[in-house]
């Protein structure tokens, strides 16, 4: 459920009326960050798809370890079944702000707050990436348009 209501946050409903989107994630294998992986492989995929959108959403794991409190970015499967917590966060390239948030187990308001500020940076990397892919591949859908205007 959080996987359609965050991409239903950033399509732009209006422009598409009478039109069933629909977002299928077959998962083969869970190496972990499942949740995270979903949203931004479902948020570049709608993209490529030419869906109009109003923002992108990058989404990021932590989970903390329970005995050393280290902060695991990107956990595998086997880090979050051992750590005291794991958070997956949802964050809005438009308005910069939490989308959607998902936690397992139990932790303080203040860890909560240290851990999103430490996924929003993760999260401003990964928008990042997707920047840079979505700008080449236009760049390159713009050159091949060109390159087949002048061999009319």
């Amino acid at each position: 459920m959080a996987l359609e209501e965050t991409l239903g946050y950033m399509i732009l409903g209006q422009m598409h009326p009478c039109t069933k989107i629909q977002v299928v994630v077959q998962m083969i294998e869970d190496d972990g960050s499942l949740l995270a992986c979903a949203v931004n492989a479902s948020c570049m995929a709608l993209i490529d798809a030419g869906i109009q959108c109003s923002s992108m959403i990058s989404a990021v794991s932590i989970a903390v370890e329970g005995d050393s409190k280290a902060f695991l970015l990107d956990p595998t499967h086997a880090e979050q079944l051992h750590s005291e917590f794991c958070l997956t966060v949802g964050f809005c390239s438009k308005s910069e702000g939490i989308v959607f948030s998902h936690t397992q187990g139990l932790l303080s308001k203040a860890l909560y707050l240290e851990t999103a500020q430490l996924a929003e940076k993760a999260a401003k990397k990964i928008e990042g990436f997707k920047r840079q892919f979505f700008d080449a591949v236009f760049m390159r859908a713009l050159s091949n348009k060109k390159q087949e205007q002048k061999n009319r």
